[in-house]
């Protein structure tokens, strides 16, 4: 299962699909590029994807996407699409870093180090 769409990427950036790059139809590559970077992220850091809550992984595939797609249109780091991208950069290994876990009690925890709820 996908952890993000195309129409998620459109809730962050309404006008994201004037960027299709030529020969795509949709974002689907960056999609599942930015997915698999996630896992990668994730397992690095010995946490099991399948215990972070589904919204929590939309919101990073949005963002790790959307960094993926405004870099590769960014042609110099005075252009819209570089700021845009390291801002997305920026929220990205800001929310990878604070990750919500759901425990095998139940219980909802930081990766940072803290007890947030009950899932």
């Amino acid at each position: 299962m996908a952890y993000a769409t195309q129409d998620d990427l459109l809730k962050f950036e309404p006008s994201i699909t004037d960027y299709i790059p030529e020969g795509q139809t949709d974002f689907s590559p960056q999609i599942t590029l930015a997915e698999t970077q996630i896992n990668l992220t994730l397992q690095a850091k010995q946490i099991d994807p399948a215990s972070v809550p589904a919204d929590e992984l939309k919101v990073l595939t949005c963002l790790k996407a959307l960094y993926l797609i405004f870099n590769m249109n960014s042609r110099d780091k005075e252009d819209v699409f570089y700021a845009k991208a390291q801002s997305y950069k920026e929220a990205f290994e800001e929310a990878i870093q604070n990750v919500l876990i759901v425990n095998d009690e139940g219980e909802t925890v930081s990766t940072s180090g803290g007890y947030v709820g009950r899932g």
